[in-house]
């Protein structure tokens, strides 16, 4: 995948907030009509919280069948802030998206897209940077103004949500799977809620986290635990 927009990852906070402003006015709704492959993108941290593994891959549609995978290690530039998760493992996610060839039709990622403080979270941030349709999908909503979500145990189950009083929605609770706790999707980039709730769902094999996020995150797990062997940690 080629970046088609750069970024400055060494912004203060204030600077960080006001870039997230800017950026909030260029995202586009329109979703893809036609979608052959997929990819997703999963970062965490090596336990010294200073080194981030990453892995990417890209996989058929709707097969999901994999085509190919992507890992790396990035030196993070900032501890993360609440609201600012791009700016903590948006590098190393860069990193490893940028291995894949070619570009995917929808792009997976675990976080927020437009169900954020200002619009942007990483999942929308991600999506203007490599110009892709994306879809954020997280634990939990950032904000605190959201009631508890009441969902039917039925997979597939949803109810929209906006994250501000007199709101339109933004994202949406959805039951993955049943006897689980809901994930939170939202539309990032070059994409829709009811399309990115319906992709999500369509993904989701029998587990909790689609698919391609799922073999992402598995393939960055287990480069930490490689290098954390390697160093003793």
């Amino acid at each position: 995948m080629r970046q088609a927009l750069a970024e400055n990852w060494q912004l203060t906070p204030e600077q960080a907030v006001r870039r997230q402003r800017e950026l909030r006015r260029l995202l586009s709704d329109a979703a893809p009509s036609r979608v052959a492959t997929v990819a997703a993108a999963y970062a965490t941290f090596q336990p010294d919280g200073q080194v981030a593994c990453s892995a990417a891959v890209a996989l058929t549609w709707p097969k999901l069948e994999v085509i190919e995978t992507a890992r790396a290690r990035t030196v993070a530039p900032s501890t993360y802030v609440s609201g600012l998760l791009a700016w903590s493992l948006g590098p190393a996610l860069c990193d490893c998206l940028s291995l894949l060839n070619g570009s995917p039709d929808v792009l997976f990622l675990w976080g927020h897209g437009r169900a954020h403080p200002r619009g942007l979270g990483v999942a929308a941030h991600l999506g203007l940077l490599f110009d892709v349709p994306t879809i954020g999908c997280a634990d939990r909503l950032i904000s605190a103004a959201v009631p508890p979500v009441d969902l039917p145990d039925a997979a597939g189950s949803r109810r929209l949500l906006a994250t501000e009083p007199d709101a339109e929605p933004c994202c949406a609770a959805v039951r993955t799977r049943p006897g689980t706790r809901p994930l939170f999707v939202s539309a990032g980039h070059r994409m829709n809620l009811s399309t990115a709730v319906a992709l999500t769902v369509q993904a989701c094999r029998g587990y909790r986290a689609p698919e391609p996020l799922r073999v992402a995150r598995r393939l960055s797990r287990e480069l930490r635990s490689a290098h954390a062997a390697r160093e003793g940690c």
